[in-house]
C-alpha cells in the first residue's frame, strides 16, 4: 500500500510540474485518470474522475470512464447510473452501451445485458467485443431461456472473423459446444489454447482447459452465475485518444496484458517459429532475456540420478528412437512458446530439460518422432525451407512414460492436464500393446539422463517408469 500511494504521489507531482510549465491542468488530470485505469489503479482513476465529472460535468467519456473503474471494484449500482448518464449525454455511443452490458450481466440482469449488447451492435457492426460478449450469454448463460447455440455459433463466427484473438475463438467453441457439434468445440478451444500459450497469456489456461475437458466429455460449458464470473471482457477505455481493450476475471479480478490498439501492426495470428535460435546448448550461458527465468515445479526440479538409475532396464523396443533438435532456451516460457507455435502448424513439438556438465539448466526443443535418419532427413529439408536454422537429427531412444490410454481421446486429456502445468508432453502408439496410446515426458540419449526427470515425476506423487520411444 506504501508503494502504491508514493507511486501515485509521484505522479501527482510530475503533473503539476506539467502544469505549471503548460497551465493545461484539466488535460494532465484526464491523461492521469487515462493512465490510472490503464494500469488497473481503479480507486486512483475514481478519484481523479470525480475530480474531472466536477469541472466537466458534460464530457460523457468521463462519466463512462469512472463507470469503468466503479465495475472493476465491484461497484455495479454506481458504475450503472455513471453509463447511464454517459449514454444520455451521447446517445450513440456504442461503447456505453456495451459497458453497461457488462454490469448487467454481473448483476443477472441477462435481458437488459442482451439488449445493450444488441444496440452497441446496432450503433457499431464492427464492434467485435460486443459480439463476442452476446455470443457467449447465447452459449453460456446459467439461464436455459437464453441460450440459442445456432445463434451464438453465427454471431461468434462474426467476431472471429473482425478479431482472430484466442478470448473469441475461446467463445466460437461454447457455441459449438452448445449447439452440440462437440467435435468442433474441440478443435476450436484446442486452438485458443494454443494461441494463449504462443502469446505468453498463462493467466488464462486453467480456464482454457478445464472447457476443453468439458468439450471431450460431451459437455457444455455454463457459467454458474454472473456473481461468481470467471469470464467475460471488460469495457473498454473511452477517449480521444488510444482505447484501452482488456479482459478481467471475475472472483478476482485478474486482467491480462492490454491488446494493441486499432492502429497496431501487432498481429493476433500466430507468428512462424523462430528461426534463430541456437542449434545446440553451449557450455555457458550467452542467452539475454528480459524476461526472468521462472521457478520450475517440482516435476521438473533438477536432482542427481541415484546410483540405483544405472541398473534400470527400460522397457518396450525402440520404434521411434530419432527425433530432431530445433533449438535451445534457459527460459521455459520462451521454449513453450516456440514448442506451441510449432505444434499449432501440425508439427510434433515438445520440450526437453537438459542440465550441461557445467550444472546449467537448458529446455531443448525437438519436432516429430521418427524410425530412421530417412524419415527423419525429409523432415530436416521441410525444417530448411521454413528457413530454421541447422536442425540436426539426433538419436534419443529413452523416454519417460506417464500415462497409457486405450483411446487417443483419454492421451489428449493427459496431455492437456500437462500442458496446463507449463509441460509439453506427446503420444505415440504402443508398439507392444496394438490399439494402445502411450503419453511420453522428454527424449533422453541415456537411461540414467532419463533417470532423473522419472525421479522428480516420482517426487510428485506419479508413477512414471522408463521406456523406449
Amino acid at each position: 500500500m506504501k508503494i502504491r500511494v508514493a507511486y501515485f504521489c509521484s505522479a501527482i507531482m510530475l503533473l503539476t510540474c506539467l502544469t505549471a510549465a503548460t497551465g493545461s491542468h484539466a488535460d494532465d488530470r484526464v491523461s492521469l485518470g487515462q493512465y490510472l485505469l490503464k494500469v488497473q489503479r481503479y480507486k486512483d482513476a475514481i478519484d481523479v474522475y470525480d475530480e474531472l465529472i466536477g469541472q466537466k460535468s458534460r464530457d460523457f467519456h468521463l462519466y463512462h470512464n469512472r463507470g469503468v473503474a466503479l465495475l472493476h471494484t465491484g461497484q455495479l449500482d454506481k458504475a450503472i447510473s455513471d453509463f447511464n448518464r454517459a449514454i444520455e449525454l451521447n446517445p450513440k455511443d456504442a461503447e456505453s452501451y456495451n459497458s453497461r452490458g457488462v454490469a448487467w450481466f454481473y448483476k443477472n440482469k441477462f435481458d437488459q445485458a442482451i439488449s445493450d449488447y444488441s444496440r452497441a451492435i446496432e450503433l457499431n457492426p464492427k464492434f467485435t467485443r460486443a459480439y463476442n460478449q452476446l455470443a457467449w450469454i447465447l452459449s453460456a448463460c446459467p439461464d436455459p431461456k437464453y441460450r440459442d447455440g445456432a445463434k451464438a455459433v453465427e454471431i461468434a463466427k462474426k467476431a472471429v472473423e473482425l478479431e482472430p484473438g484466442a478470448h473469441h475463438y475461446d467463445t466460437l467453441a461454447a457455441a459449438y459446444a452448445e449447439s452440440g457439434q462437440f467435435n468442433e468445440a474441440v478443435k476450436i478451444q484446442k486452438r485458443a489454447l494454443l494461441m494463449q500459450l504462443t502469446e505468453g497469456r498463462t493467466q488464462t489456461l486453467e480456464k482454457y482447459t478445464e472447457r476443453l475437458r468439458a468439450y471431450e466429455d460431451q459437455k457444455p460449458w455454463r457459467e454458474k452465475n454472473a456473481a461468481g464470473m470467471k469470464r467475460t471482457e471488460s469495457p473498454a477505455l473511452t477517449a480521444a485518444s488510444t482505447p484501452v481493450q482488456t479482459r478481467i476475471d471475475i472472483s478476482p479480478i485478474e486482467t491480462p496484458p492490454v491488446k494493441p490498439s486499432a492502429d497496431s501492426n501487432v498481429s493476433e495470428e500466430i507468428p512462424e517459429p523462430l528461426p534463430s535460435i541456437p542449434s545446440k546448448p553451449p557450455q555457458q550461458s550467452t542467452e539475454t532475456s528480459p524476461v526472468k527465468p521462472e521457478s520450475e515445479p517440482a516435476v521438473a526440479d533438477v536432482t542427481p540420478p541415484s546410483p540405483a538409475s544405472k541398473k534400470l532396464v527400460a522397457e518396450g523396443v525402440s520404434t521411434y528412437p530419432y527425433t530432431i533438435l530445433i533449438g535451445a532456451s534457459q527460459y521455459r516460457q520462451k521454449a513453450n512458446r516456440i514448442a506451441m507455435k510449432m505444434r499449432s502448424r501440425g508439427d510434433m513439438a515438445f520440450v526437453c530439460n537438459e542440465v550441461t556438465p557445467d550444472n546449467i539448466e537448458w529446455r531443448r526443443i525437438f519436432v516429430g518422432q521418427f524410425r530412421n535418419q530417412t524419415d527423419a532427413g525429409k523432415m530436416i529439408d521441410d525444417l530448411l525451407k521454413r528457413k530454421f536454422k541447422d536442425p540436426q537429427i539426433v538419436h534419443m531412444p529413452f523416454a519417460v512414460q506417464i500415462g497409457m490410454a486405450v483411446e487417443q481421446k483419454e492421451a489428449q486429456k493427459r496431455e492437456s492436464a500437462f500442458l496446463s502445468m507449463g509441460h509439453i508432453v506427446y503420444s505415440t502408439p504402443d508398439a507392444q500393446n496394438a490399439g494402445k496410446v502411450r503419453t511420453l515426458m522428454g527424449a533422453y540419449e541415456t537411461e540414467d539422463a532419463a533417470a532423473i526427470l522419472m525421479q522428480n515425476l516420482q517426487k510428485a506423487g506419479l508413477k512414471p517408469r522408463i521406456v523406449r520411444r
